[in-house]
């Protein structure tokens, strides 16, 4: 995929994401008014605000959804599997090769055991994996971890006014740092 081709797509995915805010901030506001005037007038059915709040959640599932599908997401399938490689090729270059894309982003060593269990078995029948894996940017779920906090620097606490399927997906991606964050302070002050 070209430079350009890529920055094209990433402005249609934020230009879509923008939109759905909107219509997320919308419904939000409805809601609000809706909840207002049942205050006023109690003759007012409260199924209308709960179908208003159904509303709002399936347009948060579709923004998940979307945002799901972004480029640095984690395939649900393997681009192309171990078995069906060329046989001089070794695990650290199919393993660059294939997942060159998300490597140092967002895939870790449990995602390749989760997409192709024959290549993560090759990988750790090498001498010094590792060293090798963290070389090319596969890290272990922790390492991704400490680096996705260093990046997010100091977290705020998440809202607690949402359930978290009704989070955008990046506030709860900052929500699961923020607790992530929160365990490791508690564990280390059990020690």
């Amino acid at each position: 995929m070209s430079p350009e081709s890529e920055k094209r797509d990433a402005r249609t995915q934020n230009k879509q994401s923008s939109t759905l805010d909107d219509h997320i901030a919308s419904i939000d506001k409805l809601l609000r008014a809706a909840s207002d005037l049942m205050k006023q007038e109690p003759t007012i059915d409260k199924a209308v605000v709960e179908q208003l709040r159904q509303v709002r959640v399936r347009v948060r599932y579709v923004a998940s959804v979307a945002q799901s599908q972004s480029p640095d997401a984690v395939p649900r399938d393997a681009p192309a599997l171990w078995k069906d490689r060329p046989k001089e090729e070794d695990p650290i270059l199919f393993t660059k090769r294939t997942y060159s894309r998300w490597l140092g982003k967002s895939i870790c060593r449990s995602d390749i055991k989760r997409l192709d269990k024959q290549l993560y078995d090759a990988i750790y029948n090498l001498e010094n994996a590792g060293a090798k894996l963290d070389e090319i940017g596969l890290f272990t779920k922790q390492q991704l971890n400490d680096r996705k906090l260093d990046q997010a620097g100091k977290l705020k606490r998440p809202s607690r006014t949402r359930k978290m399927h009704e989070l955008a997906p990046d506030d709860r991606e900052h929500a699961r740092l923020f607790n992530l964050a929160r365990r490791r302070i508690q564990r280390s002050h059990k020690r």
